[in-house]
């Protein structure tokens, strides 16, 4: 499969593309940046080793590993995703989302996911994570098809102007809400 970038296939070449034009295809996965996105995201973000926090929203049920998932037809156990000393640790709690926290390096935001019963493993990107210096912080809100990046001026236009990420600026009061859209209602 070949991924396109929505400013590819939104508006004909050479037009602009408004913030809010609208998606008229399948829509992204909500609360998760695919692996494309997320390894090209990571790569302008910093140094694989970068120490850094994660916060993975406690409500993904994959989590604890069967018998929590069940897959009609299947007597495969599916394990845990996390450690258990993981599992019961720290919380970060936010309005309506609580969230396992844990430290490591970039290069682990990867490791987060799903196994199905037959193996094939998915990738689930962190609901938040941060580099331990605060120099940015991504945010994948689970209900929203969109995710925030805060960081330095250098960072967002690096994200800005990669060709691999569908990126628009935003305001304080823009909202990525369902209802959100002022403008194709």
């Amino acid at each position: 499969m070949e991924l396109a970038q929505w400013n590819a296939i939104a508006v004909p070449p050479g037009t602009p593309i408004e913030l809010f034009a609208r998606w008229r295809g399948v829509a992204p996965d909500m609360g998760n940046l695919g692996r494309a996105t997320l390894d090209a995201l990571l790569r302008l973000l910093d140094d694989p080793q970068t120490p850094s926090f994660f916060a993975l929203w406690e409500g993904f049920g994959w989590i604890h590993g069967s018998p929590f998932v069940v897959i009609v037809g299947s007597d495969r156990k599916v394990p845990p995703a996390l450690p258990r000393e993981v599992v019961d640790g720290p919380r970060l709690r936010l309005p309506y989302r609580d969230h396992i926290v844990f430290s490591g390096s970039l290069r682990e935001a990867v490791r987060f996911g799903r196994t199905w019963s037959w193996g094939e493993f998915e990738t689930q990107s962190p609901t938040l994570f941060w580099a331990a210096d605060r120099s940015w912080c991504v945010a994948s809100e689970i209900d929203f098809d969109s995710t925030l990046v805060g960081g330095t001026v250098g960072l967002i236009d690096a994200i800005l102007r990669s060709p691999d990420l569908d990126a628009w600026p935003v305001d304080p009061d823009d909202s990525l809400a369902c209802d959100g859209d002022a403008v194709n209602r």
